[in-house]
């Protein structure tokens, strides 16, 4: 859903956890089969029923597009944009989580204030 007052187009960061494989490794043909096994469209859907874990698989997805909270999430992924691989992100998390903070521990505040406050802290962090 569009979060209250947006005005422009949004969308959130996105991140996903990835399986790699070493290079190095003595053992590549099992490691890149175990890789494949562990994102399978099954194992993403048990993932998701044993952990909560979102599922960015259109098969998994489809799976488990009865769940509220999958089918929510994976309407949102359409919007997302790929978290930049950036230093300055790291200080983005710090006010981030301050704000959500405030907003959610006092519900009457004035979260536009919050947000405004919030966007000037990292700015001033990252130098802009």
């Amino acid at each position: 859903p569009t979060p209250p007052g947006a005005k422009n187009p949004w969308g959130p960061f996105l991140g996903v956890q990835g399986v790699v494989v070493n290079a190095y490794s003595k053992n590549k043909t099992a490691a890149v089969n175990f890789a494949k096994t562990l994102i399978s469209g099954k194992n993403l859907v048990s993932f998701n029923q044993a952990g909560g874990r979102i599922p960015v698989s259109k098969s998994a997805a489809k799976t488990l597009e009865k769940d509220p909270v999958v089918a929510g999430f994976s309407k949102v992924f359409a919007l997302g944009t790929p978290m930049p691989n950036i230093p300055e992100m790291g200080k983005v998390w710090g006010p981030w989580g301050n704000a959500i903070s405030l907003a959610v521990q006092k519900p009457d505040s004035n979260v536009k204030k919050i947000v405004e406050d919030m966007v000037a802290e990292i700015k001033k962090a990252i130098g802009k």
